[in-house]
């Protein structure tokens, strides 16, 4: 990269710059850019804080560490949001059918994002509610289904079908949450 841009420099501006002065500049922007990404972080409070105030019904769950609390930092554990015009869709017309899924985030957030889906008469997939979690546990589907349910005021699961790829483990928690729950592995 900073080959290609020496070059550039060198035959676009008739510039020439040392490779040192080129990492210099490189670091900064990179400093700058991660520093804004930790600032983003630092207003994810103040996000979760205006969904609820301009979303009424919306349900909204953020976790901070608090061992880094008691140390004067805040550090970001985990987030959940289901907006309530999502909630009323899946009360009003969707079919009994979710599907329950999580992938990896890459790049400078490490984590697991899990995700509930309905699905609609058109055999459309409509996100319901989501998490930002750590790592794809036990305890933190716990923690996601336990949200989900009273989100969604789902009681015993009866007459709803849970499709997921996750691992028995997890289907365990399901049975856990909703008792009479009917379930189908991809």
């Amino acid at each position: 990269m900073i080959k290609d841009t020496r070059g550039e420099l060198e035959h676009g501006l008739k510039l020439n710059v040392t490779r040192s002065k080129l990492k210099r500049a490189k670091n900064m922007v990179l400093q700058k850019l991660e520093g804004s990404f930790i600032d983003d972080y630092n207003k994810l409070e103040v996000y979760c804080q205006e969904i609820r105030l301009s979303n009424p019904g919306s349900d909204v769950v953020i976790n901070i560490s608090k061992d880094a609390l008691a140390e004067g930092k805040r550090i970001f554990l985990r987030v959940y949001l289901c907006f309530n015009a999502l909630k009323q869709g899946c009360k009003n017309g969707l079919r009994p059918l979710i599907r329950l899924d999580g992938t990896f985030l890459k790049g400078r957030t490490n984590g697991q994002l899990l995700v509930e889906l309905g699905q609609d008469s058109m055999n459309y997939f409509y996100p319901l509610a989501w998490a930002v979690v750590d790592k794809e546990t036990s305890r933190t589907w716990s923690w996601f289904m336990e949200l989900l349910k009273l989100s969604l005021e789902l009681k015993t699961g009866a007459g709803i079908t849970f499709i997921s790829d996750m691992q028995k483990g997890c289907w365990m928690l399901l049975a856990q949450y909703f008792l009479k729950l009917i379930t189908c592995t991809v």
